[in-house]
């Protein structure tokens, strides 16, 4: 049994537990980390963020259920915080991830803007099949893979949203992560997301890129504010990719025993 400290965070809901692990030594299965995450027997989180140091920051981001996942929009601006209030970083800084690089910057109190990089969409041919609907869809890579879909309310889906609902699609075989979305003005969105390797969570930052990609593609626009359960963030469409702007809040520090 081994006794780590470890911090809680969140991203407009979105929660993570935060490790410093500067030389890889945790090496954390996919069961401790689902045991970390469970929120009856565990600390409870969307999420775990491992900082391991490799010449610069990596952000080690593995799902609730265990699983590697290759970026977190709301985890990087999450772990990036972590990373500065312990001096660790400056408040312009360069984090890998394993979709790449990201430069973050520090541009207000615990509020991040992320340089998110690529993106790219187009629609999807087969319908996203979802309870007893079909519908159009549009996959958006975000560095991980999304399925977006626009419609008339939200009001209409179901108060959780759940995987078992959802029919695979055969052109993602290895999964993605489902946004469903509509249009408040042409800057503005509402969405709901249920995340790959999670459930419904009040917020994803990547799939927030990906919602807002779609709509400033559809009217022309280079921003886009994007409202979802746990809050509001903005992104920023550039000529080199996308930009991910919002909050990121340390709520506790504490001890937890792996085993």
């Amino acid at each position: 049994m081994t006794r780590i400290a470890f911090t809680k965070g969140h991203g407009t809901g979105n929660d993570f537990i935060l490790l410093l692990d500067p030389s890889n030594e945790l090496n954390l299965s996919k069961r401790q980390v689902a045991k970390l995450c469970d929120r009856h027997f565990g600390i409870g989180a969307d999420g775990v963020l491992i900082a391991i140091f490799d010449s610069v920051w990596f952000m080690d981001y593995r799902n609730a259920d265990g699983s590697i996942a290759e970026m977190c929009g709301n985890g990087i601006r999450v772990f990036a915080e972590f990373l500065f209030k312990r001096d660790l970083i400056e408040s312009v800084a360069q984090i890998k991830t394993r979709a790449g690089m990201k430069c973050v910057e520090r541009i207000g109190e615990n509020i991040w803007s992320v340089e998110m990089g690529a993106i790219s969409s187009q629609e999807i041919s087969e319908p996203l099949r979802f309870q007893l609907t079909s519908y159009r869809a549009t996959s958006v890579n975000v560095g991980n893979p999304h399925v977006v879909v626009e419609l008339g309310t939200l009001d209409n889906l179901p108060n959780t949203l759940q995987w078992a609902d959802v029919k695979n699609l055969e052109s993602l075989p290895n999964g993605f992560n489902l946004e469903f979305y509509v249009v408040n003005s042409d800057t503005s969105v509402s969405m709901r997301v249920l995340e790959r390797g999670v459930g419904e969570t009040l917020s994803c930052g990547t799939g927030v890129c990906a919602v807002g990609y779609v709509q400033m593609l559809s009217v022309g626009e280079t921003m886009c504010e994007v409202h979802v359960p746990g809050g509001k963030l903005s992104v920023e469409l550039e000529s080199d990719g996308i930009r991910l702007i919002g909050p990121a809040e340390l709520i506790a520090d504490g001890f937890v025993e792996l085993t």
